[in-house]
């Protein structure tokens, strides 16, 4: 472990610092995966399936990254693959990015992050996938939800949701 913190500090002390940091969470209902599993088996019981889905697709991202630069050309990368305590793997990228490539400011963001749900009559499916995987909630001090994992225990979201609406894409601190 320290070997690979001591490798991602050289690349850091080489190409800079990262530009980008990339998470990709293992989704359980992926086809692929609830296409194998027999009548009454859940992705829990193929712990093997589940994985060989998440390292296919995790290789497909590396590739759409590194050799097709879908973020733009990156110079530099580290990844690290976790698990969850449900025990699904997720992966976490560094990515330093060529000179041009570099994200400097509030509206270099906003060509490459949306924080907005897309158009529901332009892009149904797009819609249906990010009110599906990419919403936090319902939790926060109105609409408190006990069965939410972030509210367990506390009086409001332990993450700070919902957070106040910005109308323009903030930078630092």
């Amino acid at each position: 472990m320290r070997r690979r913190y001591m490798d991602a500090m050289a690349l850091v002390r080489r190409y800079g610092k990262p530009d980008i940091f990339l998470t990709m969470t293992c989704n359980p209902n992926w086809d692929e995966i609830r296409q194998e599993l027999y009548p009454g088996q859940t992705p829990q019981d193929r712990p093997d399936l589940v994985v060989r889905v998440f390292r296919a697709k995790l290789e497909e991202l590396k590739n759409k990254l590194l050799k097709k630069d879908i973020l733009g050309k990156v110079r530099a990368y580290v990844y690290v693959v976790e698990f969850q305590k449900r025990g699904l793997p997720h992966a976490h990228f560094l990515l330093i990015m060529e000179g041009r490539y570099k994200l400097t400011c509030p509206e270099q963001y906003d060509r490459l992050i949306s924080a907005e749900l897309p158009n529901k009559k332009k892009y149904p499916e797009l819609y249906k996938l990010v009110v599906k995987h990419m919403m936090h909630g319902p939790c926060g001090a109105l609409n408190l939800n006990p069965e939410c994992p972030c509210t367990k225990g506390r009086p409001s979201c332990k993450n700070h949701y919902p957070r106040p609406f910005h109308a323009a894409t903030l930078q630092g601190p």
